[in-house]
């Protein structure tokens, strides 16, 4: 399943939307505290739109989807990932 998750990941990263585009452009000069950001990580068993591993940050433009009940063990994975 690991394998699906890169592939995925992989895809993504090739086919970003308008928004994530446009969010790329300023995340990849580094004009956030100089971070350097990766785009459409997977971490565990997620994929996250931007992920700083140094500042153990993660961006993601569906936020506010993720805190609902239900969706809300998946950033406490995350974060669980990210802090290793």
């Amino acid at each position: 399943m690991r394998e699906d998750i890169k592939n995925k990941a992989r895809s993504l990263r090739k086919n970003l939307t308008d928004a994530e585009r446009a969010l790329w452009k300023h995340l990849r000069l580094r004009h956030m505290r100089g971070c350097k950001f990766r785009k459409q990580q997977p971490i565990g068993p997620y994929i996250v739109d931007f992920v700083c591993f140094d500042n153990k940050m993660v961006v993601d433009r569906w936020l506010s989807n993720w805190m609902e009940d239900s969706t809300q063990n998946r950033l406490i994975a995350i974060q669980n990932e990210l802090r290793g």
